[in-house]
């Protein structure tokens, strides 16, 4: 799934920043670092989360993927690609929530 986030208050010359969201391993960064091309203004914003994080919060990844978003504004092209967020963020809790995977271990 690709989300598009078009805000109404856009700062003239910002960034349109485009979302790949998806499950783990299915190819969502191979697919952003074909289509990365700096010369024509479409560049990849990149943030990494720890993966050895014991038990952490909703509110952690939500508060990355806000980072992740601000960052992707600030970039220098016209297009801006990210890996994931909230839209995975969101929908990955819901279901933990709802049907909860070998208690409350799962990997990020």
């Amino acid at each position: 799934m690709v989300e598009q986030f078009n805000h109404k208050e856009k700062e003239p010359g910002s960034p349109k920043v485009v979302c790949f969201e998806g499950i783990s391993c299915c190819g969502k960064s191979t697919l952003i670092d074909g289509l990365a091309s700096p010369d024509r203004g479409i560049e990849v914003v990149r943030f990494q989360v720890p993966r050895d994080l014991k038990d952490p919060t909703p509110e952690y990844f939500l508060a990355n993927d806000m980072e992740k978003l601000k960052k992707a504004a600030r970039v220098n092209g016209q297009v801006a690609l990210v890996d994931r967020a909230y839209v995975s963020t969101l929908v990955f809790y819901t279901v933990l929530v709802k049907y909860p995977i070998l208690g409350h271990t799962f990997f990020v």
